[in-house]
C-alpha cells in the first residue's frame, strides 16, 4: 500500500527500526537509509547503499595509515643508520678488543664495501620497486675526469671526518664539525656573492659562541681534533657547492654522482693509505686473521653507505625541514648515548655550549628554510 508523508519537500529521513532480539536497550541497527523525496505529497523513495561511501572512508584510512607508517619508517630509519655510522666508526677505532686507530684506512675499507653496495643495490633494484631509484653500475672515463675535482674534495671530507672521530669524544663529535655553518655563509657571500641577511648571521653567532664554550669545557681536550673538524666542516661546505657545479654531467642524478665518486675516492686514497703505512700495520697486528674485525668494518661500511638512501628517504617521505629537524634531534640523542655508552665525561660548561651550539644550529636551518620558502 502506499504511505503518505506530510513533510517539506527538502527534508531527508533515515529510516531505522529496533534491533531484533537486542538485549541493550535502545540498541538500534541501521536497515537501509531510505532518501526521501516529496512531491505533492505524493512518495518516493530511493535506497542508496552505504557501501561505497564505507569502501572510500576505508581506502582514505588505510592509505592515511600507510602514509603514517612511511614517514615514521623513514625518520626512524635515518635515525638508526646516522647513529650506527658514528658510533660503529668509534667502537672499530677506539672501543674495541679489534680496534684499529687507522682513519684513512677505515674509511678506504668502508668505500670498497659502498661500491660492493653500489653494484649489488642497483642490479636489486631492477626486480625491487622500493629501490628502483638506484641506478646501474656505469663509469666513463670523460664523466670521470670531469668529477675528479669534486672527488678530491670529497676523499678530504670522509678522511678528515674520521680522524676528527678518532681524535675527539662522540659527546663533542657534533659539535666539532658544526662549524660548516659558518663556513656555508663565507662560502655563500664569498664565492657565490650571496647576500647574508643579519638573522643568519645571528645564529652563526650562535652556533660560534656555542662552540667556543664546547670545546673550553671539552675534559679530553685534542688541538688535533679541533683542526680535523673544522677541515672536515669546510670541506662538507665545499661538497656542496661544488656538487652543484658536476651534476649536470650525470644528468643531475646524485645516484649516478655516488657510483663515480666512490669508485675514484678508491683510486686517490689508495695511496694515501699505503704510504701511511696502514696495511703493513694490519698485518702486524694480527687482526687480519679475526672474523670479528672483518665483520664489524662491513657493516660499518654497509650502514656509511645506507646513511646515503636513508638521508633520501627521510627528505622524500618528509620534507627539508623535518629532515633538519631530525638532524638536530639526531645530534642531541647522540651526544646523550656518546656519554652513557662510551663513559664521555660532560663538564657542566661543555654541556651548555652543546646545547647553545646545537639549537643555534637548529635556528639557523629554520631561519634558511623560512627564507627559501619566501624567495619561491
Amino acid at each position: 500500500r502506499k504511505n503518505k508523508y506530510q513533510a517539506d519537500k527538502s527534508t531527508d529521513y533515515i529510516l531505522r527500526r529496533q534491533r531484533p532480539g537486542s538485549s541493550t536497550m535502545g540498541a538500534q541497527e541501521l536497515v537501509s537509509p531510505l532518501i526521501i523525496s516529496h512531491k505533492d505529497s505524493d512518495f518516493k523513495g530511493q535506497v542508496r547503499s552505504p557501501l561505497p561511501a564505507l569502501e572510500k572512508l576505508s581506502a582514505q584510512s588505510a592509505s592515511m595509515s600507510v602514509e603514517t607508517f612511511r614517514i615514521i619508517g623513514a625518520v626512524l630509519f635515518y635515525f638508526i643508520t646516522s647513529l650506527a655510522v658514528v658510533f660503529l666508526n668509534k667502537f672499530v677505532m677506539n672501543y674495541s678488543d679489534i680496534k684499529f686507530p687507522r682513519p684513512l684506512f677505515i674509511t678506504w675499507f668502508q668505500l670498497v664495501v659502498a661500491l660492493v653496495c653500489i653494484v649489488l643495490l642497483g642490479e636489486l633494484g631492477r626486480k625491487v620497486p622500493g629501490i628502483s631509484f638506484l641506478p646501474r653500475f656505469e663509469f666513463s672515463y670523460n664523466k670521470a675526469k670531469a668529477i675528479a675535482p669534486l672527488t678530491v674534495i670529497y676523499v678530504l671530507m670522509l678522511a678528515t671526518s674520521n680522524l676528527c672521530l678518532n681524535y675527539v669524544e662522540v659527546t663533542f663529535y657534533q659539535v666539532v664539525r658544526s662549524m660548516n655553518i659558518c663556513w656555508n655563509i663565507g662560502l655563500s657571500y664569498f664565492m657565490l656573492s650571496q647576500m647574508i641577511s643579519g638573522r643568519v648571521l645571528t645564529s652563526c653567532g650562535v652556533v660560534f659562541i656555542g662552540y667556543v664554550m664546547a670545546a673550553m669545557g671539552e675534559v679530553n681536550f685534542s688541538w688535533l681534533g679541533i683542526f680535523f673538524g673544522l677541515s672536515s666542516s669546510l670541506f662538507v661546505s665545499l661538497n656542496s657547492v661544488y656538487v652543484k657545479k658536476v651534476l649536470p654531467v650525470v644528468n643531475n642524478d646524485t645516484w649516478k654522482l655516488a657510483i663515480y665518486n666512490t669508485v675514484l675516492a678508491l683510486v686517490m686514497l689508495f695511496p694515501a693509505v699505503l704510504a701511511n703505512g696502514d696495511f703493513s700495520e694490519l698485518a702486524a697486528s694480527g687482526l687480519m686473521s679475526k672474523k670479528i674485525f672483518w665483520i664489524a668494518n662491513i657493516v660499518t661500511g654497509m650502514f656509511g653507505y645506507l646513511i646515503n638512501i636513508a638521508t633520501f628517504m627521510q627528505i622524500k617521505y618528509t620534507s627539508p625541514l623535518t629532515h633538519t629537524i631530525s638532524g638536530t634531534a639526531k645530534a642531541i640523542v647522540q651526544t646523550v648515548l656518546g656519554a652513557l655508552i662510551f663513559r664521555n665525561e660532560v663538564s657542566l660548561v661543555n654541556g651548555i655550549g652543546n646545547a647553545v651550539c646545537i639549537g643555534g644550529s637548529a635556528w639557523y636551518a629554520l631561519i634558511r628554510h623560512q627564507e627559501m620558502q619566501q624567495g619561491k
